[in-house]
């Protein structure tokens, strides 16, 4: 068996499931749309505590793309970038936002997994982009908090009227392995299985 691979591994790689990865300086190279997809779907949303049962990154995603649909307001870039928004938690894992804001050497180490998942599927990233799916994340949670967390949470500040949107009873009852599969059929119809830079 060749070990070669594992000869220059350090205290900041990680296994991805097929390779070691520098979680400080990921390649587009690294990235594996398969691993993405398993892993988001086994990733539990807000830490694993907030919601009322298991409810995974990997269905926050299929829900938002549900809400961007109903909207009319899909296109091809947005559902692209709307479904890797949260690439880098397969590896990085859920932090909620207020943890986030307290552990400074996150959001460059986020960033830089971003970008390495942007390059690797050719996804442009523009400001307006950017606006319209932090729109739908904020949106998507708003009606995660209204159908899957207690209502004495109260309000969380900045995000929008979660309207009359419901969350497919199909997503809630999906397993895992449904939730990857569901991933994947949509990067198959958006060409990302194609795109993706070796």
């Amino acid at each position: 068996m060749n070990t070669n691979f594992v000869a220059d591994i350090t205290p900041d790689h990680a296994w991805s499931g097929s390779r070691y990865i520098d979680v400080r300086n990921p390649k587009p190279g690294d990235i594996s749309l398969f691993e993405i997809a398993v892993g988001l779907s086994r990733e539990q949303r807000y830490g694993g505590a907030a919601t009322r049962m298991f409810w995974s990154v990997g269905q926050h995603i299929l829900l938002g793309l549900h809400i961007i649909d109903r909207d009319g307001a899909s296109t091809p870039a947005l559902r692209r970038a709307f479904l890797l928004h949260d690439g880098p938690e397969y590896m990085l894992r859920d932090m909620i936002r207020p943890v986030k804001r307290n552990v400074p050497g996150y959001p460059p180490l986020e960033a830089k997994w971003a970008d390495a998942i942007e390059a690797r599927f050719e996804i442009e990233m523009d400001d307006d982009l950017r606006r319209r799916v932090k729109h739908y994340d904020d949106l998507t949670g708003s009606v995660e908090k209204r159908w899957l967390i207690s209502p004495r949470c109260g309000l969380w500040p900045g995000t929008p009227d979660p309207g009359d949107y419901e969350i497919p009873v199909w997503l809630v009852q999906a397993p895992m392995e449904a939730v990857a599969a569901e991933f994947l059929r949509e990067a198959e119809a958006l060409g990302l299985n194609r795109t993706a830079r070796r």
